[in-house]
């Protein structure tokens, strides 16, 4: 699928929230630039799940396909001169850097917009830009804990139950690919870029929402019933069942509640 062809992004996130929305629009047909340190990403190099021996990490395969590398010492003048020509050129700008970073680095919003007004800018950052949070990392399992998404999975009476997969990260990446996508549609209308900024706890409570609805309800608590399933609030078979050749899958949410 080439819609976004003749687009040029250029990435400078790291781990999995900002890469995964830069791939989905390297999916879609972009030219995406991610800019590195010279020594590479960190993700690169650090191992998955234990394992040893690769010279390049899988997760660091899996989020950056579609993608062209560049190595870059923001840090350095040449190395600032560069980025801000590419951000010239560019339609897409992609930071989840620590809040005050890009603008010690000279690719904050207002500078880059200052030399490109066309450039839509995505900032993502853990809790957002302003706030008590704001200055805070922004780590998927924490933000799992802070949403409430760990009480929406296992029994009454266990401990808060991470999701398997990195699900903040990859809502947040979805939350920015959309914004991305909703910023260029203006600029093709009006001619004006933006900024998009997008945290992990909004994308995660985004989602959360129908949960939340019906745990208020009547201003009752939140409880976990006894079904292995990932909605509380469900009082049918809801999950995955134990039999004597493997597991059953069951749907059978309860209308009446």
């Amino acid at each position: 699928m080439s819609i976004l062809s003749g687009y040029k992004v250029l990435d400078c996130s790291i781990a999995m929230a900002g890469p995964f929305a830069a791939q989905r629009l390297g999916d879609l047909g972009a030219d995406v630039i991610k800019i590195e340190p010279p020594t590479g990403e960190w993700q690169r190099h650090a191992p998955a799940g234990g394992i040893t021996g690769n010279k390049i990490n899988v997760s660091f395969l899996s989020l950056n396909r579609n993608k062209r590398s560049l190595a870059i010492d923001l840090k350095s003048a040449g190395g600032k001169e560069i980025i801000q020509k590419l951000a010239a050129q560019a339609d897409v700008f992609i930071q989840n850097y620590r809040p005050g970073v890009a603008g010690r680095l000279g690719v904050d919003y207002e500078t880059l917009s200052a030399l490109n007004p066309r450039l839509i800018y995505v900032s993502m950052s853990g809790f957002g830009e302003d706030g008590p949070y704001a200055t805070r990392p922004g780590q998927d399992l924490l933000l799992q804990a802070m949403s409430g998404a760990m009480l929406s999975s296992g029994r009454a009476g266990e401990a808060p139950r991470a999701a398997g997969q990195y699900v903040v990260d990859a809502v947040t990446a979805y939350c920015a690919f959309e914004g991305v996508l909703a910023a260029l549609l203006h600029r093709e209308r009006t001619g004006e870029g933006q900024k998009v900024e997008v945290n992990m706890l909004d994308a995660i409570t985004t989602i959360q929402m129908q949960e939340l609805s019906v745990f208020t309800v009547g201003h009752k608590p939140q409880v976990r019933s006894a079904e292995p399933h990932a909605h509380v609030y469900i009082r049918a078979p809801y999950g995955t069942f134990a039999t004597t050749d493997g597991y059953l899958a069951l749907a059978m949410p309860d209308m009446k509640v």
